[in-house]
């Protein structure tokens, strides 16, 4: 099992008591309340990714701080989860606009700021999570990352059918990024991962745009959730442990029945918005 204790960073973020708290927090409650297959893998995704990027690391220990503050009676725990917000948005948001920008590590970052504005969860969270749903929406649609998970095609088969040099440049830019097996799977995983935070908001009357993008239940749909499945070993490969390999073959039925209901429930809402559709 990793330690977040005992993880070296490149990031020339410091780490103090606070932070040191927000990682245990992390491995033993956040972790262990989520698919079992969560508690090695993600972790050890997560900081893959920010062991070097300041960005990816402020956000996490802001998200994790968040949920810790809710009930601690040290106000520094609250304090410290903005500070690292604050930095952690900043990064984010000079860093979105380069046109090299990691898929990866922005769906990360989005999914991040989700779980920071659900931990906080005031008026201002609120409504900043309803931008933060059109703003992922949009920036599906401008980098075309569903169009991967196309079924019956191949990613550069998906891809070649732009128009104009800007989209010419974002389809080489894709390409290169989910060239491995290993980029596509963990994109698709933490789309699932913003699209299931997003219908969470939806039914507190915040966002919907992302999950009703991606959990349309449509051929594409299926084909990248049938993606995200293979995350973990098409990560790790022979390092992936066989117990979490056997824990996430398990998972796969309570996942697929999951995606169902979440499928079944997006028509029956679409049917109610668009009666004369039916």
């Amino acid at each position: 099992m990793l330690s977040a204790r005992h993880i070296p960073s490149r990031c020339s973020i410091l780490f103090g008591p606070l932070e040191q708290d927000a990682f245990y927090f992390f491995e033993n409650v956040f972790a262990k309340c989520s698919p079992k297959n969560f508690l090695w893998s993600k972790l050890a995704i997560l900081f893959h990714h920010a062991y070097d990027d300041a960005t990816v690391m402020h956000l996490l220990l802001a998200s994790c701080l968040g949920t810790v503050a809710r009930n601690h009676p040290n106000r520094m725990v609250l304090t410290s989860a903005k500070s690292h917000f604050i930095m952690g948005t900043s990064n984010f948001v000079d860093g979105i606009q380069d046109p090299t920008c990691n898929y990866t590590k922005t769906l990360m970052a989005f999914w991040l700021l989700q779980l920071t504005y659900r931990a906080i969860w005031d008026d201002k969270c609120r409504r900043a999570i309803k931008k933060l749903s059109s703003a992922v929406a949009d920036y599906i649609h401008k980098h075309r990352l569903l169009r991967l998970f196309d079924s019956g095609e191949t990613p550069a088969k998906n891809l070649s059918g732009s128009t104009s040099p800007g989209e010419d440049s974002v389809v080489d830019s894709l390409s290169i990024h989910l060239a491995t097996p290993a980029n596509k799977s963990l994109v698709a995983s933490f789309l699932l991962f913003i699209a299931y935070e997003d219908l969470d908001s939806e039914t507190c009357g915040f966002g919907g745009d992302v999950s009703r993008l991606v959990l349309s239940g449509d051929d594409t749909s299926c084909s990248l959730f049938a993606c995200s499945r293979n995350v973990h070993a098409d990560f790790f490969g022979s390092l992936y442990p066989c117990e979490e390999l056997m824990d996430a073959w398990s998972g796969r039925c309570r996942w697929n029945f999951t995606f169902s209901q979440t499928s079944a429930l997006m028509d029956c809402t679409d049917s109610e918005h668009h009666p004369a559709m039916m």
